[in-house]
């Protein structure tokens, strides 16, 4: 009999459960049931909300796939394919690049440090000003996006006397403000910044030297990534 009672309603294990094999009292039974029907009952609840975590991580991570995939070809566009209609590959991969890091927030644990946390915050936003004004008015956006497949010249001052590709900083140091004001995860960061080092590392070799007048001299005056102190001061001094 105490088998089967200690079957339906627990026995002491750990501590957790009370053995009512040696109580008849209502209460004691009562208590073991709703306890260890509330245990067993979490249980479908926490697969669920597991399973829609993985799925969100998955969703994020193929976004990211996506969003390289459609910069890439909107590359090899610039360089070889000249359609017209591929020239949206670029916002369309801004556009899943952000959703991504949408779906990433809250999955990693942000700076506790209210004070950390709005740095991390400042950083994030500076970052994101940076990228934005990098990417769409350092060089004109018709130039860059409208105007792909035809020759045009290369922007060699202001944030691009810095280096030849200071968006990878800009992106790095976004998603490094992420990870400490809205908990996405650092890996996440890490991957975006290597698929954009192999994306500038393609720009760099084939299609900006096919695409971009000047880009020869400009590449041999300026560092590929890492700035250095005449570098510095051309960015200041030299402002397009």
């Amino acid at each position: 009999m105490e088998d089967a009672v200690s079957l339906l309603f627990g026995k002491q294990e750990n501590g957790l459960f009370h053995k009512i094999g040696y109580h008849n009292e209502t209460f004691d039974i009562t208590r073991n049931f709703f306890y260890n029907m509330s245990y067993y009952n979490t249980m479908p609840y926490c697969i669920v909300k597991n399973s829609t975590g993985d799925r969100g991580e998955r969703m994020a991570a193929g976004l990211i796939a996506l969003a390289f995939a459609l910069f890439f070809l909107g590359d090899w566009n610039d360089w070889r394919g000249r359609r017209p209609a591929l020239r949206l590959c670029f916002p369309a991969g801004f556009a899943a690049l952000t959703v991504s890091a949408v779906l990433s927030i809250g999955r990693a644990k942000p700076f506790t440090d209210a004070v950390l946390r709005a740095l991390a915050g400042l950083v994030a936003l500076a970052s994101l000003a940076l990228l934005v004004y990098t990417l769409f008015f350092a060089i004109p956006a018709g130039d860059a996006y409208v105007r792909q497949g035809e020759k045009r010249p290369a922007c060699t001052t202001g944030v691009y006397a810095l280096c030849r590709h200071p968006g990878v900083w800009w992106l790095l140091f976004l998603y490094l403000g992420l990870w400490g004001s809205a908990g996405v995860p650092p890996v996440t960061g890490l991957a975006v910044t290597a698929l954009n080092v192999l994306l500038v590392l393609f720009e760099d070799r084939l299609v900006f030297p096919a695409r971009l007048s000047g880009y020869g001299p400009y590449r041999r005056a300026t560092p590929f990534l890492i700035p250095n102190l005449a570098s510095v001061r051309a960015c200041f001094s030299r402002r397009g």
